[in-house]
């Protein structure tokens, strides 16, 4: 009769409601459930990068890895908050080591060069490129020079250690991990198109066609 018929229409029309639930929550429960492996026995490790380790994400990643009593290379602005990050992990695990690079990802910046530096006497087996900002404005009522630095920020500056770190690894056959720190933006934001092409494109596409050329490592 009619009412059926309106009840199989509300469900109908609730599927879709369901079916996003689903997706959303599931993977959330799943991530909750399942124990954070430990990166230093699962990849023989002793070394983890953090770009951007100073302050928020990064310092929270930071911290876990230093738990798992992992060295750690931060990566991050030369400035008080770097200083006061550094000096509260060497209290807080004296028994672990801890080195700073200051730098700017900007265009023609040598903050490779000081990467590399760093840790040219260490392997550094898990690379986590955390740094990352926005620029909130429409493309056009920008100047060229924030846009440009949020590029290299946020896409160039990824794309260059990752491609340092994977060559060393494969030099010296070292298993590894690289992490990316992605953003909602990445779907799609108009007033900020230099995060959502590089979230788009670092995170997850970048990390899946790393496994697939370089293989398991």
């Amino acid at each position: 009769d009619r009412r059926v018929m309106l009840q199989y229409l509300l469900y109908l029309l609730a599927a879709p409601a369901a079916l996003w639930l689903a997706t959303y929550f599931l993977p959330l429960l799943l991530v909750t459930l399942k124990p954070v492996p430990n990166l230093k026995t699962k990849y023989g490790a002793e070394w983890a990068l953090v770009t951007g380790g100073s302050s928020g994400i990064g310092r929270a990643i930071v911290n876990s890895l230093a738990m798992q009593k992992l060295n750690i290379v931060i990566v991050a602005i030369d400035d008080d908050l770097l200083k006061s990050t550094m000096a509260e992990l060497k209290s807080q695990f004296p028994n672990q080591e801890f080195r700073s690079v200051g730098c700017y990802f900007s265009p023609g910046g040598d903050y490779l060069e000081k990467v590399v530096k760093a840790c040219d006497d260490i392997d550094v087996q898990l690379i986590f490129n955390n740094a990352g900002y926005i620029v909130t404005s429409f493309y056009h009522a920008s100047s060229q020079t924030a846009q440009m630095n949020n590029l290299e920020c946020n896409l160039t500056a990824p794309c260059k250690i990752t491609l340092h770190f994977l060559q060393k690894m494969r030099e010296k056959s070292l298993k590894g991990a690289f992490v990316y720190t992605s953003s909602v933006s990445g779907v799609s934001s108009p007033f900020a198109p230099l995060i959502s092409a590089p979230s788009a494109a670092c995170s997850p596409r970048c990390a899946s066609d790393l496994t697939l050329s370089r293989g398991r490592f």
